[in-house]
Order: C-alpha cells, then structure tokens, then sequence
C-alpha cells in the first residue's frame, strides 16, 4: 500500500463526506465495481475541494486523484488515469508505491507518469500537462461569511475601497451582499448565467495553493508565484536556470552555492491587462540555497502588470 495514502486518510476523518466517499470507493474498487468508484469519486471531489483548512483539503483530493487513477486504469482509460496521477503528484512528488499491491498495469503508469513530473519540476516548460485536469475549486461561500476577508480571493483580488468597505459590514447579511456584488463587479457577461472569471479565479487559486505550497503555514496562493498566478493565469513560457552570483542581492557572493535557482515566467500581450503598453513581460523569480520558497525579483514592467491586474478584472 502507498504508505501516504495511510495518512492522507487519516487526515481526512474529520471531513465526513470525502472521508466515506474515498473508503466506499476503495471497497467498490476492490470489488471490481470501477465505474461505480470513479462516479463516487467525482460527486466527492466539489466537497474536498471546498475545505478551508487546506491540510484537509490537499489529503482528501490527493485520495481522490490516486483512487480515481487506480479505478481508471483499471477500465482501461489511460488516458484520465495519467490525468488523475499527474495531479496526485502535485500533492505527493516523493510517493512511493508498492507494485505488488497493484495491478501492474497501474504501477508501470504510476512510475511513468511520477519520473515525467519530477522532471518537469526540474525544467518545467508549461502548466499544460497539470493545471487543466486540476479539480475546480467551489464556491467561495465555503469560507464561514465572517472569516471571507482572510479569503485568498478577497486579498489578491480587492480594491482599497473594498477592504474599508468590508471592514465596516456590520453583519453576515451585509457580508453576503457583499460577495455577491464584489464577483458580479468582476464578472465580464452579466448576460449569462455563469460568472466565468469568478470560476477561473478559484480553479486558480486552488491549483496556487498546492503547486506554490513553499511553506507549511502559508497558502500557496499568497506566495509571489501564486499571487502572478491567480491574477494572469499560467504562463505561456516557463525556464528555469542556475543563478549567477551577481543575481542574489541579499547573500554575500562568497556563500553562494549551486542550490540558487531563477526561474522565469513570460506573458505575452494577450494575457497582460490592456493598459500595459507591452507585447511582452517577464517575471523572475529566485530560489535561495535550494529552498522552495521563490521569490519575485523587482522589475518595473512585472510589478506594473501585477498592480493592473486586479483593476483589468474588474467591469
């Protein structure tokens, strides 16, 4: 058995609902009955997906994609089974699997699919592969209405006005009218049913939270990379490099060593808000000994196109 998997369910039981899903799935799949696990599995995923405490969240959907995977693979979808663990990895990179507990069909695809992540986050090219099949996230009103300002949405996305505005809200009522009128002010096709930026903005925040996770007590979406993220999408290009002694500011250049990183992010003109006047904009961000945490080197036209962003969202 993946040995994370022990914990990650342990760390779900207090989630009732993706908790049973992923434990009646797993009997289903044991039983053969594949399609009926997958079915369980994706009606269990919204609610996973809409848990605040984000330990809980990424133990109960990393459940999900493995189980999903596994149900897949074994009806012959290898195609939604490498979907599934491509996003499993996002969550467990390291994981190990015991192949004589699975078919081994499955363990050659888990290991396949786990050497093409680990090379992509040592020279990643794009968010293709990962951030499509990555689970939508729910509704914001997940977020108990008193605690939605500490919201990764209302922080990145909210004007100054906005903030003293929700400061002086005197009750949950005033709060739900608040949100309803901060999504609406953003959503670019009042005509249609669906607010289609407030889905994209959460989908994002979401897949920020896991890939961008650099440390234990903060959300990934709130990092440097996150914030760019959430605000213009994936990149079109992505590079990573070694960092040249003259690039790290903040070390003295005898204590460089090799574990420095730049990693560079480019948008081109169709992904950047309208009133900056470039075709083109870089983000650089630097990695320091070799840690996870990257943050963003200051650059004009990258702090300009980041200061823009929430207002171009805004109708």
């Amino acid at each position: 058995m993946l040995a994370i998997l022990a914990l990650v369910l342990a760390t779900v039981v207090h989630a009732s609902d993706p908790s049973t899903a992923i434990a009646n799935a797993k009997t289903l799949i044991t039983g053969g009955k594949h399609a009926a696990a997958l079915r369980l599995l994706h009606e269990a995923t919204a609610a996973a997906a809409g848990m605040t405490d984000l330990k809980q969240r990424s133990a109960a959907l990393s459940a999900i994609h493995f189980y999903s995977a596994l149900a897949a693979s074994s009806l012959g979808d290898k195609e939604q089974a490498t979907a599934e663990l491509t996003s499993f990895f996002l969550y467990n990179a390291g994981s190990k699997l015991d192949t004589s507990r699975y078919p081994s069909a499955f363990a050659t695809l888990f290991n396949e699919i786990q050497r093409k992540v680990q090379r992509g986050r040592e020279n990643p090219a794009s968010f293709d592969d990962a951030y499509p099949g990555f689970p939508p996230a729910v509704s914001s009103s997940t977020w108990p209405l008193n605690l939605w300002g500490a919201s990764s949405e209302f922080l990145i996305l909210a004007s100054a006005e906005e903030r003293e505005q929700w400061a002086r809200l005197p009750d949950d009522d005033a709060r739900r009218k608040f949100i309803d009128a901060f999504w609406a002010l953003r959503d670019p096709d009042p005509e249609t049913k669906v607010n289609e930026a407030r889905i994209e903005l959460l989908h994002r925040i979401a897949f920020a939270d896991v890939a961008f996770d650099e440390a234990a007590d903060d959300r990934g979406s709130l990092t440097d990379r996150g914030r760019v993220f959430v605000l213009l999408g994936p990149p079109t290009r992505v590079s990573i490099r070694p960092l040249s002694r003259d690039e790290a500011p903040w070390k003295p250049r005898r204590t460089m060593d090799s574990g420095n990183a730049m990693e560079q992010w480019t948008y081109f003109r169709e992904q950047l808000p309208k009133k900056l006047p470039h075709n083109e904009v870089v983000f650089r961000f630097i990695s320091d000994g070799g840690s996870r945490t990257r943050k963003m080197q200051h650059d004009f036209l990258a702090e300009k196109a980041i200061q823009d962003a929430p207002v171009a969202l805004r109708r």
